[in-house]
């Protein structure tokens, strides 16, 4: 965390009356996280975004207002900048993966997800377009010397945002390490998007994790097992599923291009590949 984002942490911590401020390293570029102790002694996690941060979760507060319920993470103070949320105590879903229970884990994000869906009704802010959200992909792909990877993923974006069904309010980032386990409330997902659009959208950024495990996520049979519980699950088309994995992907090394992290973004390429060859 550099001087920057201390001060950024430190104001907010006083405009919040919050003590005990510890900073929680997240390996992200879109923000910065301490635990932190509210007033009334109960704990918190105080989440500064960055002004990256601020383009791609621009809609986050309200997507945690909108979703609000018993799989979504509590917020009790938010400005475009910064988020104080409940505190959950327990393990990301990540963990159960690494423990050998990759398949409880996918239906643990079918949980989730259909909890969260339960509300259905428009939101009273615009969500991000899943079209607007793509846009770092296409701008990415259009360059002389992009990856054929990527120009492959890029062209199955458009063609499934050209093609879309289903749309309603999307979480948007909804991943193994963004769902934890609380003690009391069980499930719960973290730092939502706020994005609109097809709803199999939502299962798609599953499959680019663990991140640090590129020989399970480019996996065919681990693939293929995630897609058979979705569908499932879900009802929705496989190849759609998969189609819409392969394009996040896409986004996903995009957004690492973006920040030269090339060996990263060369990773996610790789499991994006093998997705494209299984719908080819």
């Amino acid at each position: 965390m550099n001087i920057m984002h201390r001060d950024h942490i430190g104001a907010y911590a006083k405009k919040w009356n919050l003590s005990d401020v510890k900073p929680i390293n997240v390996k992200s570029s879109f923000s910065d996280v301490a635990m932190v102790t509210m007033a009334n002694g109960d704990k918190a996690v105080l989440k500064v975004l960055s002004d990256r941060g601020m383009e791609v979760e621009e809609n986050g507060s309200a997507a945690l207002n909108y979703f609000k319920g018993d799989a979504m993470v509590r917020l009790y103070q938010s400005d475009e900048r910064a988020h104080l949320l409940e505190f959950i105590d327990g393990p990301m879903l990540t963990a159960q993966v690494k423990a050998g229970e990759d398949e409880k884990s996918a239906l643990i994000i079918c949980d989730v997800i259909e909890c969260l869906h339960e509300n259905d009704a428009e939101p009273e802010n615009l969500f991000k377009p899943l079209q607007e959200h793509f846009s770092a992909l296409f701008e990415c792909a259009s360059k002389k010397q992009a990856n054929p990877i990527l120009t492959k993923a890029s062209m199955v974006a458009d063609i499934l945002l050209h093609s879309t069904e289903n749309e309603r309010p999307l979480h948007g980032d909804l991943h193994h390490d963004n769902i934890l386990h609380s003690s009391t409330r069980g499930w719960v997902a973290i730092d939502p998007h706020g994005l609109y659009g097809d709803v199999a959208y939502e299962y798609a950024n599953a499959f680019n994790y663990p991140v640090d495990d590129r020989d399970l996520t480019s996996n065919p049979d681990r693939i293929h097992m995630l897609a058979d519980v979705f569908v499932g699950r879900s009802g929705i088309d496989k190849k759609k599923i998969l189609q819409y994995a392969a394009a996040h992907m896409g986004l996903s090394s995009s957004w690492r291009i973006e920040q030269g992290r090339d060996e990263s973004a060369r990773g996610v390429l790789r499991s994006c590949d093998q997705i494209l060859k299984l719908v080819a």
